[in-house]
C-alpha cells in the first residue's frame, strides 16, 4: 500500500515586496467598528485592533506572510516576513515611537493604538480617518519620498494619490512606493503589466510613477 504525502505548493515570490503586492491586490475591507470623540468634541469612527487582525489573517496566510510586533524600549517594532522569499529580501520592518505614558493603563492603550496603526501602515491599508483623540504615533525614519507624495503638486502627477483611483490602482501605487531597490520595483512592474485588474490608463500612470521612482 502506497501512502501519498500531501505537499503544500509554495509561491514563486523572491522578495517581501512581491508578497506584499499580491496581498494588496486582494479586495480587503477592514470595518471601522470603534467610536470615539476627538479633542474638539467631534465624533469619529476608527479601526479596532481585533478587527484588523481578524480581517488580515486569512490573506496573510494565503500569501504566506507572517508578522511580529515587539516592544523595544520606547518603540514598537513591526516586522513582515515573506515565508517563501529569499532570506536576504524577505523582511520589511517599521519602528513607531510609543512615547512615555504616565500610567500603566495609558501605556497599554497607547500600545494597542500603535500596534493597529503600524499594521495598517506597513500593509498599505487605509487608516487615515483614525484620530484617536488627536494623537498620531510618531514614525521614525520616514522615507523622504513618502513625505513628498503626501503633498499634492498637480492633478495629473502620477506620484500623487487621487481619490478617483480604483482599488487596484491604489494598491499597486502603494506597493511601488514601498519598494526600496531596483530588483523589487522591476518585479512589480512586470506584475502590473500582466495584471487584468488594471486598465491601460492605470498601467500608463503606474509606468510613469515607476520611471520617476526608478533607482
Amino acid at each position: 500500500m502506497t501512502t501519498k504525502t500531501k505537499t503544500t505548493k509554495k509561491t514563486s515570490v523572491k522578495t517581501i515586496w512581491e508578497s506584499l503586492f499580491n496581498f494588496q491586490c486582494e479586495n480587503l475591507d477592514v470595518p471601522k467598528t470603534g467610536k470615539g470623540v476627538d479633542r474638539d468634541g467631534n465624533e469619529y469612527e476608527h479601526h479596532v485592533l481585533e478587527d484588523v487582525i481578524h480581517a488580515i489573517r486569512p490573506l496573510l496566510t494565503k500569501h504566506r506572510i507572517a508578522y511580529t510586533q515587539q516592544i523595544d524600549g520606547e518603540n514598537l517594532i513591526t516586522t513582515l516576513i515573506a515565508i517563501d522569499a529569499d532570506p536576504e529580501h524577505n523582511k520589511l520592518s517599521s519602528k513607531v515611537e510609543l512615547g512615555t505614558p504616565s500610567s500603566t493603563q495609558e501605556f497599554g492603550s497607547r500600545v494597542t493604538i500603535v500596534r493597529r496603526y503600524a499594521l495598517l501602515a506597513l500593509l498599505g491599508l487605509s487608516g487615515e480617518d483614525d484620530t484617536d483623540n488627536g494623537e498620531k504615533p510618531k514614525v521614525q525614519n520616514v522615507p523622504k519620498k513618502t513625505i513628498e507624495v503626501a503633498t499634492p503638486r498637480n492633478e495629473k502627477d502620477p506620484s500623487v494619490p487621487d481619490a478617483n483611483w480604483s482599488d487596484g490602482h491604489r494598491k499597486a501605487f502603494n506597493a511601488i512606493n514601498a519598494c526600496k531597490n531596483h530588483e523589487a520595483i522591476q518585479l512589480l512592474a512586470q506584475r502590473i503589466e500582466e495584471s487584468t485588474k488594471l486598465d491601460d490608463s492605470e498601467k500608463k500612470s503606474l509606468r510613469l510613477f515607476i520611471k520617476e521612482k526608478a533607482f
